[in-house]
Parts: structure tokens; C-alpha cells; sequence
């Protein structure tokens, strides 16, 4: 994303093998407060977020117990919105934009996403003109940019500063408690029709080999 031209919160990436501790004390000295989570899984599942320096210790652990890819970035402040895009008529287009309102202290985790404990999920979300556009801008963006095939969702988080890539699930999921479908009904378009249009790009996509 940033060799786009788009603004990513600053990082590490931490593999297996990996002097972890040592990692995250250094990310500590120079970005302060930090959210650890896993490269490659989803639904938040080993998110940490590390407030207090002697949070450091424990989460050295359970990184390294996860034995995955990690990456370690700056917390930024801010609200964090989420944006589908799909892909039709041969371009990119951005869905209704989501807002996740966490409650103080709370986080947006398993618990979170799946059984709203602690956060209120806001289709179309309440955020002025122009950071809407800017964040859907980054999600074609970075939609583009990774090369997704049919529909993907970018997490970005407006701060003081300005919208700030976060991530890009390229498979994100459908359930009743997904964001695509809450953003699918805001645009007033029936699931099951955008469930058609996937299968139709999937069976092209492997009829072009």
C-alpha cells in the first residue's frame, strides 16, 4: 500500500524464529502504544493491544507461542471505518462505508465483531463527505494495488492527521454479523444477487485460466 502512495501506520513484521522481546521493546521506544496481530488470519483472532510497557513481556509469549507471521504497528487514535469494494463492469467500486464506535477501553475482537460486546457497528457510517471519499479512495486503492479478485474490505482509521491504511481481507465474510452484507443492503443491493455477480467472475476467471 504505501509504495502506492498510501498513508500506512508505521510497523514491523515480526516471523517465526524472530527475537520477539527484543522486537517489541524496540517498537515500544519508537512508536509508543501498539497493536500486535497476525498476518494471514481473520476475525481478529490474536489481536493484542499493548497500552502499558509492561504489557510487552506477556505478549512476547504469545506471539512466539503462535509460532505465525505477525506485524506490530503504531495505535493510532482515531475512528475506524471499514469499506467493501466490488468488482463490476470491469472496474472497482466502493461499498457504503461502515464505522466501528468501540466503547472506552473495549476492542474491535472476536468478541466484539461476532457478539457486539463493547462496540456499535454504523452502515453508512457518520463521518464527514470527505473523509468517506478519501476512504473509499484508499480501499479501490489498495484493491487494485494487491491485485483482489471480486470483492475485498479495507480497514482504514481517520485520525487528526488524516485516513490511514490499515488492512485488506481479500476474502471477507458474508455472515449476518459481516460488514459486506450490512454495506450490500445500505447501497440496496440484495445479497443474494451479489452472491450471483461472484460465482459469474469466478466461473470467468477460470474459464481465462
Amino acid at each position: 500500500a504505501h509504495a502506492h502512495g498510501i498513508a500506512v501506520a508505521r510497523g514491523v513484521a515480526l516471523a517465526p524464529g524472530d527475537d520477539v522481546a527484543a522486537a517489541l521493546e524496540q517498537a515500544w521506544t519508537e512508536l509508543g502504544a501498539l497493536v500486535a496481530k497476525p498476518i494471514a488470519d481473520g476475525s481478529s483472532i490474536g489481536l493484542l493491544h499493548l497500552r502499558a510497557h509492561e504489557e510487552l513481556a506477556a505478549a512476547a509469549r504469545d506471539i512466539t507461542s503462535a509460532g505465525v507471521p505477525y506485524l506490530v504497528e503504531e495505535r493510532l487514535e482515531g475512528t475506524e471505518l471499514t469499506v467493501g469494494v466490488v468488482d463490476e463492469g470491469g472496474t472497482a467500486i466502493a461499498l457504503p462505508i461502515s464505522e466501528v464506535r468501540v466503547v472506552p477501553g473495549g476492542s474491535f475482537d472476536f468478541d466484539g465483531k461476532y457478539l457486539g460486546r463493547g462496540t456499535l457497528e454504523i452502515t453508512p457510517a457518520e463521518v464527514p463527505t470527505e473523509i468517506a471519499a478519501k476512504a473509499s479512495e484508499i480501499a479501490v486503492a489498495a484493491h487494485l494495488a494487491l491485485g483482489c479478485a471480486g470483492y475485498s474490505r479495507t480497514d482504514v482509521i481517520a485520525t487528526a492527521h488524516g485516513v490511514v491504511f490499515l488492512e485488506t481481507n481479500t476474502l471477507p465474510g458474508l455472515t449476518r454479523a459481516s460488514f459486506i452484507p450490512q454495506q450490500l443492503a445500505a447501497a440496496g443491493r440484495p445479497l443474494a444477487g451479489f452472491v450471483a455477480d461472484q460465482l459469474g467472475l469466478g466461473r470467468a476467471r477460470r474459464d481465462r485460466g
